[in-house]
């Protein structure tokens, strides 16, 4: 578990990159990730395949957003909360009685209504946080000390659509950003950002913790003789009940294959337990055969017009898509299918196999094969049936 975490030299690199950016009030964390991946290419740290990785882009976006908690929590940086990128303002019902308030509203009124860098209709909001800044009666009215960041712009915003004064919606958006700046008292070096001495330790609190976590795991399975119970007591720091162990019913396993313990009875969970040998009896050839060939028969007898090979695995192996040769891409199965008592119940099956227990039908005479498809013999002698709906359809 511990080993799961991003590297401590990341972790330390999104802490001044975020040092750097929270000059600027907002943190694009997706841009920024992108690009921080995009160096490591470069540098051939990465491959271009593995900075496209959904799960490497996912860790690296999570430990951006730590670093940035990591930092507010000490202070260096104030954390604003998640804000729109791209926000609609349009003028409300009613007009504010306050004398900021009424300054932002007739300034959003004087804002083209599209087709504009900041327009009603779409205004990214550091470039309408500029805006205002700049309006004379919006400035003559206190907006700067009002909204020092984007954090208190969207709050604003948020409560003038409360009060009517104006209609703001989030429907033009197509990112969040973190309203994060520096705080009053942090001095950062421009050219090398220097990360508060405690960070390290605050960031990595994940990694410590999941430390702790597999020694106490390592020291639970260890092979110790003592007993099980009183290890979970120590673990939950409780006091054993009385009772514990006193009788086969209740016994642990390590008080059972103790000396002169009743000992375990082979093939049961305990003696797998105590023995190191958890796994299971394989089932029969002949077993897993008969299974198979009552699933697929209780398959194709739901598909009149009946199913290939193909498709049938699918169900089988309880996959939800299959790769369309003519169409060069992958389609959802028909949901019918996905919906049947077959569906994921021979997981490990294999192609071969599945044509094996078709032919297993069809010489039992239970099934046939006509061209592509593999039908119940039932169904085949029935024909084809007039005006049928899609389900069954191959």
């Amino acid at each position: 578990m511990a080993q799961l975490d991003l590297d401590p030299a990341l972790l330390r690199r999104f802490g001044i990159t975020v040092l750097r950016i929270a000059r600027t009030g907002r943190l694009d964390v997706r841009s920024v990730v992108r690009h921080l991946l995009e160096q490591d290419v470069d540098r051939g740290v990465l491959s271009p395949a593995q900075a496209r990785e959904t799960r490497l882009i996912q860790e690296w976006t999570v430990g951006l957003t730590r670093a940035v908690a990591a930092l507010a929590d000490l202070g260096v940086v104030l954390d604003g909360g998640d804000v729109p990128a791209i926000v609609s303002v349009r003028p409300g019902t009613r007009l504010p009685e306050e004398g900021l308030a009424q300054a932002v509203v007739n300034a959003v009124m004087r804002m083209p209504l599209r087709e504009s860098d900041v327009s009603q209709a779409a205004a990214p909001l550091e470039a309408l946080r500029g805006y205002l800044l700049a309006d004379h009666a919006c400035a003559h009215n206190g907006i700067a000390e009002a909204v020092p960041g984007l954090a208190e712009l969207w709050l604003m915003l948020c409560d003038l659509h409360d009060s009517a004064a104006l209609d703001v919606s989030q429907r033009p958006n197509d990112r969040m950003l973190i309203a994060v700046r520096l705080a009053e008292r942090t001095l950062v070096n421009e050219a090398e950002p220097v990360l508060p001495a405690a960070y390290a330790a605050r960031v990595q609190g994940k990694i410590a913790r999941a430390r702790a976590e597999a020694d106490h795991l390592h020291r639970f399975f260890g092979r110790e003789r003592t007993c099980l119970n009183v290890r979970l007591a120590q673990y939950f720091n409780v006091e054993v009940p009385d009772g514990c162990c006193a009788t086969d019913r209740v016994r642990c396993s390590v008080c059972a294959g103790a000396e002169g313990g009743p000992g375990t009875v082979e093939g049961t969970p305990l003696n797998a337990l105590v023995h190191g040998s958890t796994r299971p009896a394989p089932v029969d050839s002949a077993t897993r055969a008969a299974r198979l060939d009552a699933s697929v028969a209780r398959l194709l007898a739901a598909a009149f017009r009946g199913l290939t090979p193909r498709r049938i695995t699918s169900v089988l192996t309880g996959k939800d898509r299959e790769w369309v040769a003519r169409l060069s891409t992958y389609r959802p199965l028909p949901r019918w299918l996905r919906e049947v008592p077959q569906f994921g119940a021979h997981p490990d099956v294999t192609a071969r196999e599945v044509d094996l227990a078709i032919d297993r039908l069809v010489a039992a005479g239970t099934a046939v094969r006509e061209q592509q498809l593999a039908r119940t013999t039932t169904n085949s002698t029935r024909g084809a049936r007039s005006g049928q709906s899609r389900r069954g359809r191959a």
